[in-house]
């Protein structure tokens, strides 16, 4: 329940290469990200109404860029500009067949390695085999506790699993005393805000790592290179306002009492209500320039929001030096879309 599916599918009519050379911008220097967010595959094995991916289940395998082409031509080239993060995600990431080789070939260039998936796919070999591979966080997106509930949200019916799964990589993880840490992630909308509460807890119980509490972005595509449509921000109803005010209050209640566990400041969760509240005059000041958003087939948007930018074949200097990054940038210093600067950043930075 990460986000929302844009209607216009951009990239879904580029299965290739098609962006030329970004035109240089006058400065001579290279901004510096310091995250690379990477789709290493756009399939899935759920079908969450809401997804955020406009290439679900587009891309075929054969299409996805080999770990020795990323290592070249993304990881080297990102970590040489600064970037000490790699946030790989989906899609579902261990659909990949090349996830332990595309790890292989970033570890030694960052400092962390984030893997988010939905967790259904975490039995005991990937328990083992994501340990072994110094994955330092997965993070598992968990939205309900109600099965019914779970199974409507993901569009899958075996959803115990994702609980199960969960529970298993950290009995493993403390099995084999390694310092892999897993986060939970919860998104809040109007189907499962009543069950926000019910799934901390239970994230509580089970011995989560980390718990990181997003808002669901309903809306699709809003930076073009020529244009920008801005979304029509959905009215909440008050009974939905007042559950979200609960669940801030549940957590500021936990963090003032010494809970470690909802690594974000209080004014994030403020910032949290008001995205709900009174959306057009939310003031939180975006950060996802701090990413490089890259999908399987190389591609680059500004972020989850944005168009196509460009692609790593032309180098990532040049993206970073280019009009239209330069351009996208100016944007997002005026956009307050989001709840945190990027809803996708890693909590263990916030």
């Amino acid at each position: 329940m990460g986000g929302y599916t844009p209607k216009n599918k951009m990239t879904a009519t580029l299965p290739e290469h098609t962006i030329s050379k970004q035109e240089p911008a006058s400065s001579t220097d290279i901004h510096q990200p310091e995250i690379i967010h990477l789709q290493i595959t756009e399939r899935c094995n759920l079908a969450c109404p809401k997804c955020y991916i406009s290439e679900l289940n587009t891309t075929p395998a054969s299409q996805e860029l080999k770990p020795e082409t990323l290592r070249k031509k993304l990881f080297e080239p990102a970590a040489g500009c600064g970037a000490q993060t790699l946030v790989i995600t989906g899609g579902e990431p261990y659909l990949s067949r090349q996830i332990y080789e595309i790890i292989g070939a970033a570890r030694p260039l960052f400092d962390q390695i984030f893997v988010g998936t939905s967790g259904y796919f975490l039995n005991n070999e990937h328990c083992h085999r994501s340990i072994d591979a110094g994955i330092d966080h997965i993070q598992v997106s968990l939205d309900a506790v109600n099965i019914p509930l779970l199974q409507r949200l993901t569009g899958i019916k075996n959803v115990e699993r994702l609980w199960e799964n969960c529970e298993r990589f950290i009995r493993i993880r403390n099995e084999r005393q390694a310092s892999n840490r897993l986060i939970a992630a919860v998104v809040i909308a109007p189907e499962n805000a009543h069950e926000v509460i019910d799934v901390l807890k239970r994230c509580e119980a089970i011995g989560v790592d980390s718990i990181t509490v997003q808002a669901y972005h309903e809306y699709g595509t809003v930076y073009f290179r020529e244009r920008v449509e801005w979304p029509v921000f959905r009215q909440f109803d008050p009974d939905f306002i007042e559950r979200v005010r609960e669940i801030v209050e549940y957590i500021k209640h936990a963090k003032q009492s010494g809970s470690r566990l909802y690594p974000h400041g209080e004014i994030y969760f403020d910032t949290l209500l008001r995205f709900f509240e009174d959306r057009e005059n939310l003031d939180a000041p975006c950060s996802t320039d701090k990413f490089l958003f890259v999908d399987s087939r190389g591609f680059i948007r500004g972020c989850l929001f944005s168009e196509i930018l460009g692609h790593i074949d032309d180098g990532i200097e040049n993206y970073l030096r280019s009009k239209a990054f330069g351009d996208f940038r100016r944007f997002v210093s005026k956009c307050h879309l989001c709840t945190h600067g990027c809803a996708y950043r890693p909590p263990m930075d916030a």
